[in-house]
């Protein structure tokens, strides 16, 4: 399920469940890190859909990577 809100900036975003694998093979399994505090930085492999995400945190002054849930097919961004 997704929800829709405009945001101050007067930006559409959409949230997503985080779930699934559009490389083969589908599992469709939902993800959770559960242990960042604060995010750093988020790497997206991307094209017409999002094929893979990684998340930076940091923890007690610790910086920390997630595992990447998905591939790298496409292209690919970081936003900070």
């Amino acid at each position: 399920m997704s929800k829709e809100s405009v945001a101050e900036d007067e930006e559409l975003y959409i949230k997503v469940n985080s779930k699934g694998n559009s490389e083969e093979p589908f599992d469709g399994k939902k993800w959770d890190d559960g242990s960042g505090v604060q995010v750093r930085q988020i790497c997206i492999w991307h094209g017409d859909l999002v094929y893979g995400i990684q998340v930076s945190y940091e923890r007690n002054g610790t910086t920390f990577l997630s595992p990447r849930h998905g591939g790298t097919k496409g292209d690919f961004e970081q936003v900070s």
